[in-house]
């Protein structure tokens, strides 16, 4: 590679013998945008070139780098940074290492050609939406919820997979598979999902109060405008659980983009490798419950800054993030990048209207009614 004193001497060189710039670049093997650059600034900023200010980085640090990259060869650059990091014995004691910022391994795993994707089609794009109407501080403020297809055996036949998330802490609160997707089902398994976190929203009590019951003041439940979201028996189950109901915007499937990106993980990680269909609803239900286990206990979400779920869910957020902030703060390594916890995660909403919420509710009332 042509270094900064050789750019001199082409310029020395160029400045005696007038020859044409193009010609003289290709003599020289760089590109006539090099050579104008060259004249302004002398500093290589090419690829690959040598950077003064680039983090250095010894041989062993290096090799024990590789070694954790091979050791763990499914997991992204910033989840092996944060599985290093909270690397204990079996004694429970911290053995972290802190292997670098995510670009050095990046340039590392690409020079060893150790790149694996997991996902097929590119990185698609990334949105930036300015204005967040909801936001989560954190667990049990937002939820989010969607439903997705399973193929069965026979072609043209599907099961439905009924998922709620918790925005903040990304756990997965209830999930079940179904035959067909109505908003009877829909109403009943939020209602599992409340029972479930043993949640009850103030002045919507439906049973006797225990000790493990948590009231809280309001809860918001967001998904998109399908039927079973926006069905009467749904917005009459809101109504009486004393949730408030939120919906992405019309055609702006990126508004529940947390509950898409958690379809996209159970349908392609290599973790829990979906089937390619499933006989019955028993058999996706079973395959189902072992995906979320392993999602809430064991994978490292990106959302979150590479913890846990469930560990994010129970607040143990920032005690991780502090020990491994304790492990780079020792490091001899000169740049150092350090974590923390998130301190919202915001959707954009599109309320449901009050007209269809108080239809729903009458015409739910006036069923009891007449069944009575």
């Amino acid at each position: 590679m042509i270094t900064e004193v050789d750019g001199i001497a082409i310029l020395d060189r160029y400045s005696k013998v007038m020859l044409g710039v193009r010609w003289y670049s290709e003599l020289a093997g760089i590109d006539k945008a090099t050579y104008y650059r060259w004249q302004k600034n002398l500093v290589d900023k090419r690829k690959n070139s040598p950077h003064p200010r680039l983090a250095q980085y010894s041989p062993e640090h290096e090799k024990i780098v590789l070694a954790k990259i091979k050791q763990y060869p499914d997991l992204t650059p910033d989840e092996l940074i944060a599985t290093c990091l909270d690397a204990v014995d079996n004694d429970g004691k911290s053995i972290g290492y802190y292997l670098g910022s995510r670009s050095y391994v990046y340039r590392l795993m690409h020079r060893e050609e150790l790149i694996n994707s997991r996902r097929s089609g590119g990185k698609g794009c990334r949105h930036n939406l300015n204005k967040k109407r909801l936001k989560a501080t954190g667990p049990n403020q937002i939820w989010v919820w969607d439903i997705t297809y399973l193929y069965k055996e026979i072609d043209g036949e599907y099961l439905y997979l009924y998922a709620i998330m918790d925005l903040y802490s990304r756990k997965m609160i209830n999930y079940e598979v179904h035959s067909e997707q109505r908003d009877t089902i829909a109403a009943r398994f939020l209602e599992r999902s409340l029972d479930r976190e043993h949640i009850a929203i103030f002045g919507h009590l439906t049973k006797l109060v225990t000790n493990d019951i948590v009231i809280q003041d309001r809860l918001v439940l967001h998904s998109d405008n399908g039927g079973p979201m926006k069905g009467q028996n749904m917005l009459a189950k809101l109504e009486s659980l004393g949730i408030t109901a939120s919906y992405s915007r019309p055609m702006h499937s990126n508004d529940n983009a947390a509950m898409e990106s958690s379809f996209a993980t159970l349908k392609h990680s290599h973790a829990v490798p979906i089937p390619r269909c499933f006989c019955d609803i028993k058999t996706a239900q079973e395959w189902v419950n072992k995906f979320y286990d392993w999602y809430n206990n064991e994978h490292l979400h990106s959302g979150i800054n590479y913890i846990t779920p469930n560990d994010c869910h129970n607040g143990l957020g920032n005690l991780i993030m502090d020990n491994r902030n304790a492990i780079i703060a020792k490091s001899e390594i000169g740049k150092k990048s350090y974590y923390r916890m998130p301190e919202s995660v915001s959707i954009m909403s599109f309320s449901s209207k009050r007209k269809a919420t108080e239809k729903a509710v009458k015409q739910s009332e006036y069923k009891g009614t007449k069944a009575a």
